[in-house]
């Protein structure tokens, strides 16, 4: 463990192994009981961006000085190809927002969206009361995209490649505006 001369300590948390060789795009979250909880995308057969994935976490219970040895899956590979980029967010309510890609082809990857009431153990399933892809076509999103302000609404940008184009579109969608539509807020 090395500290930067800006003060910065540096640890290396994730390294690659036979079986996962990129181990990368995540997000933190600190749970009610004090520990940080990492979550990843974790690749088999290859580092490359189109190579299965799942996403795999790792805690620490010392504000991030050490990390559990083992990777713990948090979801199964749902994409034709692959899950990654996961990012949480914490609504006012205390409910714990999981979003991640669903790579399908080259040209179809959609963001979405699980929900956790037990702080991360397990995750709502994919059903029409879960709001799920935003709309077609190749989408990212990082985790500093996503904020909850007051009100336990969940404010999630989105960046869509556009192919033909070859740049990133951003916009942003309110889920609980959306979902206040059709009767049922988000928490």
């Amino acid at each position: 463990m090395a500290i930067d001369p800006d003060g910065v300590q540096r640890i290396t948390l994730l390294k690659p192994t036979a079986g996962h060789p990129r181990k990368s795009e995540g997000g933190f979250i600190q749970l009610q009981d004090g520990r940080i909880l990492f979550v990843y995308s974790r690749f088999s057969v290859s580092g490359r961006d189109f190579a299965p994935s799942d996403l795999a976490g790792r805690y620490s219970g010392d504000d991030g000085r050490t990390w559990t040895r083992e990777d713990t899956l948090i979801l199964d590979n749902e994409g034709k190809m692959n899950t990654m980029i996961a990012s949480l967010q914490r609504l006012t309510s205390g409910k714990i927002l999981l979003f991640y890609a669903r790579k399908n082809s080259l040209e179809d990857s959609r963001k979405y969206m699980r929900i956790s009431t037990d702080e991360a153990r397990t995750w709502s399933s994919l059903n029409e009361d879960a709001p799920r892809a935003f709309i077609r076509g190749y989408i990212v999103s990082r985790r500093d995209w996503t904020l909850s302000p007051p009100g336990s609404m969940a404010l999630v940008g989105k960046g869509n490649w556009n192919m033909d184009e070859q740049q990133i579109e951003v916009s942003a969608k309110a889920y609980a505006k959306a979902r206040t539509r059709r009767g049922a807020a988000v928490d």
